[in-house]
């Protein structure tokens, strides 16, 4: 059994005649039935009735179309894959992204990229502090915008974004009505905003101020954001959620004895043992350019 026999019963099939099936081929009439005659003795079954005028799927032939259809499909598109690779073309880049990651920026330079790469699927992950890190290490993404330190010999990080985190309210909240310094105690009454597992960003002594509180965790700083706009509660918002939203009245920043403003690099990281492509070195080049 050939695929080039698995192409002239499939295009017999769907055409419903040898001719048309020999003209959608581009081989003679001939040539599509001695292909057919050769599978069929091969399998030894009749995989059409030829009592009728037209050639018309058997049972058998009908169970064996399904299959054979969906396996020239699926050649088909090892095929493209095939030549894609050979010309440098990537078919997908998985990347990894840090809670912290600045997606505006990042949407600009991939929808650059995807304009320039249409056959490349990019597939992002929004994971967990420490999420992007267990990605890249178990393989299953090229690269990894992360807020981490990779001391380790088998990384290359590359300098990123750095990101700072300010304490911030609403304008409804008690805590945004003051201008002095807040100290700790003051803080006990009120709700802290924090995402789940930002406390590895947190020096010892930010540590023992989160003891203090009450607090709400979620899983992102957009949710953190909606919180705190609501007057839920306070908290750090990282500048490119924080800053308009300051500037336009929305936010309040606030002073916190014993909590600075806590800036934060992230990193563009990979694996030694896993050397990207052309087409991923290219984006990665795109996206470590200066804003």
């Amino acid at each position: 059994m050939t695929y080039d026999q698995l192409k002239a019963f499939v295009a017999v099939a769907q055409t419903g005649s040898f001719r048309a099936a020999s003209e959608k081929l581009y081989l003679t009439q001939p040539a599509v039935s001695i292909s057919l005659k050769k599978l069929e003795d091969y399998l030894g079954l009749s995989l059409f009735s030829r009592e009728q005028y037209r050639p018309a799927l058997t049972p058998e032939g009908k169970l064996f179309y399904r299959n054979a259809h969906r396996l020239l499909n699926q050649t088909e598109t090892l095929e493209k894959l095939g030549k894609r690779l050979a010309m440098g073309t990537e078919p997908e880049i998985g990347i990894a992204l840090s809670p912290l990651c600045p997606l505006d920026w990042l949407m600009k330079q991939l929808n650059i990229f995807g304009s320039e790469n249409p056959h490349t699927q990019i597939n992002l992950s929004f994971e967990p502090f420490g999420g992007a890190t267990k990605r890249l290490l178990d393989g299953s993404v090229d690269f990894s915008l992360t807020t981490l330190s990779h001391a380790l010999g088998n990384f290359v990080a590359v300098p990123f974004r750095t990101v700072t985190l300010h304490p911030v309210a609403s304008p409804e909240h008690p805590l945004s009505h003051t201008r002095r310094v807040l100290q700790d105690k003051e803080l006990r009454g009120y709700v802290q905003v924090m995402v789940r597992g930002s406390n590895i960003l947190s020096s010892k002594k930010e540590e023992n101020l989160h003891e203090s509180q009450r607090q709400w965790f979620v899983g992102d700083y957009l949710m953190a954001c909606r919180i705190i706009e609501a007057g839920m509660g306070w908290g750090l918002l990282p500048d490119h959620l924080a800053e308009d939203k300051i500037q336009e009245g929305g936010l309040i920043p606030i002073k916190v004895a014993s909590l600075q403003p806590l800036t934060v690099e992230i990193k563009l990281v990979r694996r030694l043992d896993n050397p990207l492509g052309a087409t991923s070195n290219k984006l990665t080049q795109l996206l470590v350019q200066p804003i």
